[in-house]
C-alpha cells in the first residue's frame, strides 16, 4: 500500500488500483486531499501494470464534498487560485 498525504491510500493488485479516501468523519475534500489525489492519479496513470482504477471513500459516504471549514478563510482570489487543484486531480483520474 502507498500513502499520498495523510488521507489517501492506494493499493494495486492484479492490475487494479484502488484509491481510498480515508479522512474521517465524512471525507471532506480539502487542499491536501486534492493535491494527494492528483499525485496518486498521476502515479497510477504512469504505472503500466495498472489496467483499471477504483476510487472509493468511507463506509457511509464517498465524500462530503469541499471542506467548508477550510474554505471559510479563503477570499475570491484564493478560490480562483485553488480551483485548478481539484480539476487537475479529476482530470488525472479520468485519464
Amino acid at each position: 500500500m502507498s500513502e499520498y498525504g495523510q488521507w489517501i491510500k492506494v493499493t494495486i493488485e492484479d492490475g487494479i488500483a484502488t484509491i481510498r479516501l480515508d479522512r474521517p468523519k465524512m471525507n471532506p475534500i480539502d487542499a491536501d486531499v486534492q493535491e494527494s489525489l492528483g499525485r496518486a492519479a498521476a502515479d497510477i496513470g504512469a504505472d503500466e501494470s495498472v489496467r483499471a482504477a477504483i476510487i472509493t471513500g468511507g463506509d457511509k459516504v464517498f465524500a462530503a464534498g469541499a471542506d467548508i471549514k477550510e474554505m471559510q478563510a479563503f477570499d475570491y482570489v484564493d478560490m480562483v487560485e485553488r480551483a485548478h487543484l481539484i480539476q487537475d486531480a479529476y482530470r488525472a483520474l479520468a485519464e
